[in-house]
């Protein structure tokens, strides 16, 4: 970069700026999509191209309905709706999804940036790891509560899904799904229940009949 009687010449670029957000926003939109099979094969619903919307719409049709996933594809609605947005707005109006690289401004040097007119520009990197942090949670949410609604398991097992604390994470794994043996009471001679061999199940005891 040089300076030339106060105009600034030559600021660095990245090159393809623009072909790298369409390609990290192609492959965001069809990991959305990927979430979108998944919830297909778990309640039969016909999601296609990433319209996790219509999706929320079909499971609340449903009778009886899945009480939890509702709430999951809402609460990461917005994040679906930033990423469309970016997406589908690089080449269909009415709105147009502006790229832009390097640049000086009164505020000083300026990383690259996107938006959807008319909204203000976002920092690109750092929306970039928002999304990938975010795509990440939606997609384990979306499965393990799938599962839990899906799997019918035998009375004598559990299946639980917990979050493991962030110091104990392996790189991007966040949940931990197990399956436990649950013995279940069997009645004594005197009427008193057996301990159940899930250690966090306690026993009463009752009265003999």
């Amino acid at each position: 970069m040089k300076v030339e009687k106060r105009v600034v010449n030559d600021l660095p670029q990245v090159s393809n700026l623009e072909q790298d957000a369409t390609i990290f926003l192609t492959c965001a939109k069809r990991a959305i999509q990927s979430v979108g099979e998944v919830l297909n094969q778990f309640y039969g619903t016909t999601i296609s191209n990433a319209r996790i919307d219509k999706g929320l719409t079909q499971l609340q049709k449903l009778n009886p309905g899945p009480a939890n996933q509702p709430k999951v594809l809402e609460s990461f609605g917005p994040l679906v709706e930033r990423i469309l947005n970016l997406r589908n707005f690089q080449e269909h109006t009415p709105k147009k999804t502006v790229v832009e690289n390097f640049k000086l401004t009164v505020a000083g040097f300026q990383a690259p940036t996107w938006r959807v007119d008319p909204q203000p520009p976002v920092e690109m990197l750092t929306e970039m790891r928002e999304i990938i942090d975010g795509l990440v949670e939606f997609a384990e949410n979306v499965f393990f509560v799938g599962l839990l609604d899906s799997v019918v398991m035998p009375a004598e097992l559990a299946c639980f899904v917990e979050e493991i604390p962030e110091a104990e994470r392996e790189g991007a794994i966040r949940y931990r799904c197990s399956i436990t043996f649950v013995q279940p009471p069997k009645k004594s001679g005197t009427g008193v229940q057996d301990e159940r061999s899930a250690g966090n199940i306690d026993s009463k005891p009752t009265a003999p009949t």
